[in-house]
């Protein structure tokens, strides 16, 4: 069958460009926010490298925004790189382009499925009530009945009527997100960009990440924090509690019996050998093994010192979110897995390393810096950096690429269209990929061996022979591997030398079958509709019933949706073959081409037939006994005499000489 090649991409052209960070498209600066109430918090968004605007210049900041744009940039902020989902948790993500966002939303609690049975509505527009639950939820803050309970909102009637009352209210108490000058709060009402902005900055600024802001004196009877040797002034220093990935800034503190209360809402225990928050002070972070209070002071027992936050180009990174990179190899880890022990000597899970002979590396919006030395002092833990080449390449581009070698030949890189990952039945684009110094290819959280990689450019499949770089970029080295027709097979991609057409009781390989239109297909030049006739197909020694094959024009490839059959005619066969001669000795295992079978005047291989039971074959909707049938073993002749089919799945097959 003749069938067209993969040339060209249909761009999938997004309103709004949250996936690609500001950083590696260039564009931080708007041509239609100058003037506009947010323009700080957009081009503060934009210059960190979380959200975007349009290939024309514009941001639209007055435009509304999608749940699915909206739970995009959330997990950007959050320094979340999606893995690839293994389940869908509604119905309408399942081919939708935020989808691996949105299951990600899901998988850290952000998006609760159970509140919406109907779907998640990606395309609608998010409502305050709802990015404010996410927000929450995103940093963890806790939401309780009385959150909140002192303020009132004009509209208080139609916060109380909204699911997320107790999340509007948590987010209120932390300055995230704020009411109108009239005093409502609007729940229901659709968030516009320049909106969605403000909130993500504020959140960022709850959690660090923001740029500084003037330290608030702390009230309460707590006037001072001593951390070992240090004695910190609450009045010019801020302080943060952390427990795991949620932080609160410290506005006030107060004790009651055994108990810490921050911020009038949020209570620790005293005293306690385990359990303990840690404890933040300007840049650095403790993790203690005590609290407890004497006189107007919190006192903190230090066990490890951390780096908390990093400033960098007039902005504030919390390293919770910084991605750090052992001797060039990507292993998950972030700077905040750091321990600080001296200025040159650091702790990473459970191993001591020396800035001076070893390589730490962090990555920030895509530029990478060394660690050379640790600045120490009484409330900033400051990494010494050093600009250095990329140790890995994410979120790859063209421009990445300095050169791709064939052999001997050299690809011009500026003919190129297309460049795909095929990676376990899953199709990545350029920009899905992460290449480490170790030449590994990761997607979400899992590496794999470059020889386990199909590279397709543009009409052709190559196999990874090596990889290496020069000047800060990447040259790929390949040999042409097997030229393959794609399948999409339930989301998955298959070669189509792995997927057969049965009809009846007859195979076809998948070339010499042609998709004519939705359902139709044509087999021996005959146009059959798959839903007016038996036509299945097998696939991983499987029999499946075909419920839709088309033809998708913008992959150049056909797509088959499939359910697992119940027909065990075709569906059981046996997974092995052993043949003996007639004194039992084994002289041949498998069924490949070498053994073939005479059936019907003609000579068959086992892969033409059906076995039904241990004694009985199909073939062209007849059915023979297979004792007494002519079998050949490398042009050796002889007659089945008896058959056996074990439990483990073995076909063994007796023979005599003919």
């Amino acid at each position: 069958m003749h069938k067209k090649r993969l040339r060209s991409m249909v761009v999938l052209a997004l309103c709004f460009l949250l996936v690609f960070p500001a950083s590696a498209l260039g564009a931080k600066e708007f041509s239609d926010v100058k003037g506009h109430w947010a323009v700080s918090y957009i081009e503060s968004l934009a210059s960190q490298g979380y959200i975007n605007g349009y290939p024309d210049g514009t941001f639209k900041p007055d435009q509304t925004m999608t749940k699915a744009e909206f739970t995009t940039a959330l997990i950007g902020c959050l320094g979340i790189t999606p893995s690839t989902p293994s389940k869908d948790s509604f119905s309408d993500t399942k081919t939708h382009w935020a989808r691996k966002y949105i299951e990600e939303a899901v998988a850290r609690g952000i998006v609760v499925p159970s509140e919406s049975p109907q779907g998640f509505g990606p395309d609608q527009n998010i409502l305050r009530s709802q990015a404010a639950a996410m927000i929450v939820r995103a940093l963890n803050i806790t939401v309780s009945k009385t959150s909140g309970g002192t303020m009132q909102f004009t509209d208080q009637d139609d916060v109380d009527r909204s699911l997320y009352r107790d999340h509007i209210m948590a987010a209120y108490d932390v300055g995230i997100i704020k009411g109108f000058t009239d005093g409502s709060f609007a729940p229901f009402r659709a968030m516009t960009r320049a909106q969605v902005c403000t909130v993500l900055v504020k959140m960022l600024e709850v959690k660090g990440d923001g740029t500084s802001t003037p330290v608030t004196p702390v009230t309460g009877s707590i006037k001072y924090l001593a951390v070992g040797d240090e004695l910190f002034s609450l009045s010019t220093n801020s302080m943060i509690i952390k427990s795991g990935f949620s932080e609160v800034p410290v506005s006030s503190l107060s004790v009651t019996g055994d108990a810490l209360t921050v911020n009038g809402k949020y209570v620790y225990g005293l005293d306690r050998t385990t359990g303990n928050p840690d404890v933040v002070i300007g840049s650095t972070r403790y993790t203690v093994s005590r609290l407890v209070v004497n006189g107007d002071k919190l006192v903190a027992f230090p066990v490890t010192r951390h780096i908390h936050s990093l400033v960098l180009d007039d902005h504030k990174y919390n390293c919770d979110y910084i991605r750090m990179y052992v001797n060039s190899r990507d292993e998950g880890l972030y700077l905040a897995d750091l321990t600080v022990i001296d200025q040159y000597t650091v702790e990473i899970q459970d191993k001591e390393y020396d800035l001076r002979d070893d390589k730490i590396t962090i990555e920030v919006n895509k530029d990478f810096y060394d660690i050379v030395r640790i600045n120490l002092n009484s409330s900033q833990t400051v990494p010494q950096l050093e600009e250095t080449n990329p140790v890995v390449f994410r979120g790859l581009r063209m421009s990445d690429i300095s050169a791709i070698f064939v052999g001997r030949d050299t690809l011009d890189l500026d003919k190129i269209d297309t460049i795909y990952f095929y990676i376990n039945g899953e199709r990545y684009r350029l920009s899905d990929v992460t290449i480490d110094a170790s030449t590994n290819i990761i997607v979400g959280s899992k590496s794999y061996k470059a020889d386990k990689v199909i590279l397709a450019i543009d009409n052709w499949n190559y196999v990874i022979e090596d990889i290496s770089y020069r000047k800060g970029k990447i040259v790929l080295y390949l040999e042409e591997g097997d030229l393959v027709d794609w399948v999409l097979f339930n989301d998955t991609y298959r070669d189509s030398k792995d997927i057969t057409i049965v009809k009846g009781t007859t195979k076809y390989d998948f070339e010499d079958v042609l998709v004519v239109e939705t359902n139709v297909v044509r087999i021996e030049r005959k146009n059959y509709n798959i839903r007016d006739n038996d036509i299945k197909c097998l696939v991983d020694n499987k029999l499946w019933d075909i419920k839709r094959i088309e033809w998708l024009s913008n992959l150049d490839m056909v797509k088959i949706t499939a359910e697992e059959s119940k027909d065990t005619l075709w569906g059981i066969q046996p997974k092995n073959f052993i043949f003996y001669d007639e004194d039992g000795r084994k002289i041949y295992q498998g069924a490949d081409d070498n053994v073939t079978i005479y059936i019907n005047k003609k000579w068959l291989t086992f892969d033409d037939i059906r076995i039904t039971d241990p004694s009985t074959c199909t073939y062209n909707g007849r059915s023979y006994d297979l004792i007494g049938l002519r079998l050949s073993i490398k042009d050796d002749v002889y007659v089945i005499q008896e058959t056996s089919w074990s439990s483990s799945g073995v076909l063994r097959i007796y023979l005599e000489e003919y």
